[in-house]
């Protein structure tokens, strides 16, 4: 009998010690996941925008040389606007890495703050890959350009600055978006005290 007692008791210690250990792995490890999976995320994230002062810079460039209908300007730019062109890529491709560690965060539970932060910085990734891939485009547009200038083919800026200032406008607005949704991000992570 008391062989038994000493089991039972035992049994429930094991239980009881099993329960508390289960109730903190559910706890803290989603939490502590969150938060690893958002600031890899933002990480990536921050590696990929990192080429937005190149990206200003070249479409300014860019910008010029069509108003002023600057062939041999457009043709010297080549080699910078095919190194952005690379250099996009490579941000989009971070993007998605970013955007993975985000969508791991909606998959755990008991995370409701790290999921709206990750939902909020989903949007931000979003609207930069939307505004990587029209500069992309843009880069594009002028590359054509170029081939065109090169092969002897009559090429005219200035026709096509309509269509290039409409893109450029789009793209500034885009950015402005990013911007804001990046801040209200920031903003929310202080807020709940994320990081």
């Amino acid at each position: 009998m008391r062989t038994l007692r000493t089991i039972l008791a035992a049994a429930l210690l094991v239980a009881i010690v099993a329960g508390l250990a289960g109730m903190g792995a559910g706890c803290g490890g989603d939490t502590g996941l969150a938060r690893q999976y958002s600031q890899q995320g933002d990480k990536l994230s921050e590696e990929a925008t990192a080429i937005g002062n190149q990206l200003y810079s070249i479409k300014a460039d860019l910008q010029k040389v069509l108003v002023a209908n600057d062939i041999a300007g457009l043709v010297a730019k080549e080699a910078e606007v095919r190194s952005i062109q690379t250099k996009i890529d490579a941000s989009m491709a971070l993007i998605d890495r970013a955007l993975v560690q985000y969508r791991k965060v909606m998959g755990l539970s008991g995370v409701d703050k790290y999921k709206t932060y990750a939902s909020m910085q989903m949007e931000a990734a979003l609207k930069a890959q939307e505004g990587l891939a029209i500069a992309r485009d843009l880069g594009a547009f002028s590359l054509v350009a170029v081939e065109s200038a090169k092969a002897g083919r009559p090429v005219d800026l200035t026709q096509s600055l309509k269509t290039v200032s409409t893109t450029v406008n789009k793209l500034d607005a885009l950015e402005r978006q990013l911007d804001k949704t990046k801040l209200e991000a920031k903003v929310y992570a202080k807020d709940n005290n994320l990081f």
